[in-house]
């Protein structure tokens, strides 16, 4: 079986758009084919014209202003994870594109992944990189970092990938997470998260895989995980989660992999989890859990 809280190799990014430089490049006046259109004469067309041109320069300007302010939360980050001592941190703060910096990915003029996994990270995500408005995946997994998870990532409206396992991260799992209405993958694995399992999270539709793992989650597994129509691994183990199994699970069709081992859970096995018929891998040992094991579990032919 697939151990899924394997990593695939860093997904790498079109090569026509991955280093894409921040220098603009400008019609050239003497060619543009409005001038061969337009000679001036009237001034409404010359006003029109300079309106024009007027919202092209806003749009450069906003180019711009996204621009800095990219560099400025990639700024935040070497400096909130003693950058100086990375392993590798090729042109980090460097006058070179923000494509050319070790593990950053450039396309349009904006910051789109940043690979930044196993890489002697140490100290804290700053909450500047909720900046990075165009950012697609976020790998910081495998380093040494602490502190919490900050909310503002719940501003990634366009991340689909966001891997922080493998570290020393500390506190709640941010609600604000549920927000990220693009994001297929959450691997916060192997860390030292604390409370409850936000609700909020069975508002991800498209995510594929949850893997909350190896943490000290407490309370109950929320039922609105049910929601979760595309996901297909749901990684729960290893924390000290109570209560008993939500029968809501259920709803999951799309479900190949449920472990929930390693917790404190109590009450009987829900017969419903029969009917996930996709399911391969279902571990509910070294739990609490009471009563017979069902016969309806004799239907997941996949196990």
């Amino acid at each position: 079986m697939v151990n899924p809280t394997q990593p695939p190799l860093p997904l790498q990014p079109d090569s026509r758009s991955s280093k894409i430089s921040e220098s603009k490049n400008p019609v050239n006046a003497s060619t543009n084919p409005v001038n061969h259109i337009y000679r001036f004469e009237s001034p409404i067309v010359l006003a029109w014209l300079l309106a024009g041109a007027w919202v092209v320069g806003l749009g450069g300007e906003a180019r711009g202003q996204d621009l800095a302010g990219d560099r400025q939360a990639l700024v935040a980050l070497y400096n909130a994870t003693d950058g100086e001592n990375w392993t590798d941190n090729q042109n980090w703060l460097s006058e070179e594109p923000l494509g050319h910096w070790k593990g950053v990915y450039v396309s349009d003029g904006r910051v789109t992944r940043l690979f930044l996994r196993d890489n002697e990270l140490t100290g804290t995500i700053p909450p500047e990189l909720g900046q990075l408005s165009s950012l697609d995946v976020l790998d910081l997994s495998t380093n040494e970092l602490t502190g919490a998870i900050p909310p503002e990532l719940g501003q990634l409206s366009s991340l689909r990938l966001l891997w922080l396992h493998n570290n020393a991260l500390m506190g709640p799992t941010p609600p604000e997470l549920g927000q990220l209405s693009n994001l297929t993958q959450l691997w916060l694995f192997d860390n030292a998260l604390t409370g409850l399992i936000p609700p909020e999270l069975g508002q991800l539709s498209s995510l594929e895989r949850l893997l909350l793992n190896e943490n000290k989650l407490t309370g109950a597994i929320p039922p609105e995980l049910g929601q979760l129509s595309s996901l297909t691994s749901l990684l729960l183990n290893e924390n000290e989660l109570t209560g008993t199994i939500p029968p809501e699970l259920v709803q999951l069709s799309s479900l190949t992999t449920l472990w929930l081992g390693d917790n404190e859970l109590t009450g009987a096995i829900p017969p419903e989890l029969g009917q996930l018929s996709s399911l391969t891998g279902l571990l509910l040992d070294d739990n609490e859990l009471t009563g017979a094991i069902p016969p309806e579990l004799g239907q997941l032919s996949s196990l």
